[in-house]
């Protein structure tokens, strides 16, 4: 734990930032995902829908535990670690992009028709402000960590 003291404060806030990712994952899926997931299970026709429905969620429980293990990993200070959580914010910055974009999207349309989010999903196409807001994002929430995080690999061995 001693070596700890000698880690710049920017990199505790990134370890900090992964727990973060975790918590707030954890609570979303308290919140949400674990409800829906009972119910569409309670719900499934075929055993085989319902198996389905488990493994959906089984990796959503997954992804906010990478993070807590992300975050621990980076205490270690071990470089494959580090590696791995480089990889973990670049994979998740990749595919939340679009996610994220289409969401706005409906977002904006829900708000400007004053209509349920439910009636305005998968109906609206992401326009280029919405890539804008979604790249800018991106770049906060996962890139400028995945930056940090070379430039810790690159400056702290």
């Amino acid at each position: 734990m001693l070596f700890i003291t000698r880690w710049p404060i920017w990199y505790l806030v990134l370890v900090a930032y992964c727990v973060y990712l975790g918590l707030s994952g954890l609570r979303f899926y308290l919140a949400h995902s674990r409800p829906a997931y009972r119910n569409a299970r309670a719900q499934a026709p075929t055993p085989r829908e319902r198996g389905r429905l488990a493994g959906a969620e089984a990796g959503i429980v997954g992804q906010f535990i990478c993070w807590f293990g992300a975050g621990a990993g980076l205490l270690t200070g071990w470089f494959w670690m580090q590696i791995l959580v480089v990889l973990g914010f670049a994979y998740s910055g990749y595919y939340g992009f679009r996610d994220y974009a289409v969401g706005f999207a409906e977002g904006r349309r829900a708000a400007s028709l004053a209509a349920a989010p439910e009636y305005v999903r998968g109906r609206i196409a992401p326009t280029r402000a919405d890539f804008a807001a979604s790249a800018l994002n991106t770049f906060v929430t996962r890139i400028v960590p995945l930056v940090v995080l070379v430039y810790a690999i690159v400056t702290l061995r």
